[in-house]
């Protein structure tokens, strides 16, 4: 995925931040966080154990 993002203009790119996920968080520090929407969320989000 990375190297598809790195690959796109800026107008694809905002399309695939649209894709990949819910929230793009940016805070006053420069700090971005991500959360990950369907069904990218399966592929990014740690695995839990079900033990």
């Amino acid at each position: 995925m990375h190297a598809i993002y790195m690959s796109i203009d800026d107008s694809l790119r905002r399309i695939a931040n649209q894709a990949f996920f819910d929230k793009v968080i940016v805070t006053d520090d420069d700090t971005i966080h991500g959360e990950p929407g369907v069904p990218f969320n399966v592929f990014l989000e740690p695995v839990m154990s079900l033990v």
